[in-house]
């Protein structure tokens, strides 16, 4: 204890009254301000650009800036350097602190401004740090789509729980686009458990091996590392009904460990999940063990390294989860974190509203239509769609009705009155586009009913015939059956001989 205390306290005990980040340009800014620090009184503020200290750039003192935290990888060990960047050594035996010289330079100017500061005991929480929840595992289930978050791979019973419970409102709930799995902050627990979640967004007919890593641990007889057998087990989703495949992001961030950093590896591995974060994770993934000391103080060290199986390549050590998709970090994020918000989520929910609208293009499987389904002209349809024509529409619905594409020819007529009974009054504010194809020029027009629907209109007019093709769906997936339905539609329309 004396020891951590003196790690704690010695070497970092005192500041200027500011927290510090880096952004994505390399500058590293101010983030937040003690309001009765130095910093405040020499109107620091966000975005405020550190330059040097004591006369060393910033560049060369960082590398030497010490911190007391486990780290496994060099940008966690910047990520910490960076965080203390502006903290400084206890006062002296007499309370008196050695000024420091700051050269800095404020929001708005070009030029450094030197600055000299009494560092003291300025507390500063960071709020930028891993997001934190009320409880150890939550969710909530929106039709944009689902997010999770649990803080460790521990609980197994309350875990499976809530996770089933989750998957199981997703289940129920139409036009879910997909799944964020969010991990910031998660700082790992038990192998095991990590397989059984990880085995509900995989299904018996694709069925994943958990022999995905091997380990080296040293053996005292032969007084070298070993590689250990590893288990070939295939899993899958212990209840199949409870089973997902659909689109799915993992967030995560520095503090995802040990199990955490497993899971998101296994799932990205697979080619199940695309990790999005500002941060690679901690790198904490080894095997280990425990040892406790006299004096009740626990030592922990790494036995082993855990390598991708049949490789000599270190899974997590040095390196974590990188992630597939890095959100910058700019001082519009910066800000927007400290306002509450949260960049990283809306970072993942738009790559998930990507992945959702490039599976459901992967999904149409466009075919040409039947030859009995309609004789004025060929166009295409979603072959996995039902047949739901009727009348003189040829139309085909998803099973679960969030999706619809109609063709139908009617009698030539007044274009904005035949809109207008389909609730667009406006036509030259509806009108998206105009596009030409086949000899037909189709105006395009849009409209959102109440249910947030949104209905796209595509109309040509000949001198025997007005031609209309109908795409509905969900706002969130609108602009990506325009692209990968509607175009096509239009591009593939043609009339008969006979028209």
């Amino acid at each position: 204890v004396a020891i951590a205390e003196a790690l704690k306290n010695q070497p970092i005990a005192t500041n200027v009254g500011v927290n510090t980040v880096e952004l994505s340009d390399g500058r590293i800014v101010v983030s937040d301000v003690n309001p009765n620090s130095p910093a405040a009184e020499a109107g620091w503020t966000l975005g405020t650009e550190i330059v040097a200290v004591d006369g060393v750039p910033v560049a060369e003192r960082l590398p030497t800036v010490i911190y007391n935290t486990a780290v496994g990888t060099d940008e966690g060990q910047r990520l910490r350097q960076v965080t203390n960047l502006l903290n400084f050594p206890a006062p002296e035996a007499d309370g008196t602190a050695n000024d420091v010289t700051i050269e800095a330079i404020l929001p708005g100017e070009d030029a450094a401004q030197s600055f000299t500061m009494t560092p003291g005991a300025y507390l500063l929480p960071n709020r930028l740090a891993s997001p934190t929840h009320s409880m150890p595992i939550q969710f909530r289930v929106e039709p944009t789509g689902g997010w999770l978050t649990w803080n460790g791979f521990e609980e197994p019973e309350l875990r499976i729980a809530v996770l089933e419970e989750f998957l199981h409102q997703v289940e129920q709930t139409p036009g879910v686009n997909g799944i964020v799995l969010d991990l910031r902050g998660n700082g790992g627990g038990w192998d095991m458990l990590y397989f059984t979640m990880a085995s509900y967004f995989f299904n018996a007919d694709n069925p994943v091996s958990i022999g995905w890593i091997e380990q080296d641990s040293f053996d005292v007889a032969t007084g070298d590392f070993v590689r250990e057998a590893t288990p070939e087990f295939l899993i899958s989703a212990p209840q199949p009904d409870l089973y997902y495949g659909g689109p799915l992001v993992i967030l995560i961030d520095q503090n995802c460990a040990s199990s955490c950093e497993f899971f998101t590896q296994f799932m990205q591995t697979n080619g199940r999940a695309t990790v999005v974060a500002q941060h690679a994770s901690k790198g904490a993934g080894a095997p280990i063990n425990r040892i406790t000391m006299p004096g009740g103080l626990l030592f922990q060290y790494t036995k082993g390294r855990a390598y991708f199986a049949g490789t000599d390549e270190l899974n997590l050590e040095g390196k974590g989860v990188v992630p597939d998709e890095r959100v910058p970090v700019t001082l519009e994020s910066v800000e927007a974190t400290l306002a509450g918000e949260d960049p990283v989520l809306e970072a993942g929910l738009e790559t998930l509203s990507d992945l959702a609208g490039q599976a459901l293009i992967d999904s149409l499987n466009l075919a040409p239509l039947p030859d009995d389904v309609a004789a004025d002209f060929s166009a295409i349809y979603p072959s996995a769609w039902n047949n739901t024509s009727a009348g003189s529409t040829v139309s085909y619905t998803t099973p679960d009705n969030q999706y619809l594409i109609a063709y139908t020819m009617l009698e030539p007529q007044d274009v904005a009155a035949m809109l207008a009974r389909v609730g667009i009054s406006d036509l030259e504010a509806a009108l998206v586009e105009t596009r030409s194809a086949n000899e037909l020029d189709w105006s395009i027009y849009r409209v959102v009913d109440a249910n947030n629907f949104v209905n796209s209109y595509a109309v040509a007019e000949t001198d025997d015939a007005l031609y209309v093709i109908q795409v509905a769906a969900p706002a969130s997936a609108a602009d990506v059956l325009i692209e990968g339905l509607l175009y096509p539609a239009i591009d593939a329309f043609i009339l008969s001989a006979s028209n």
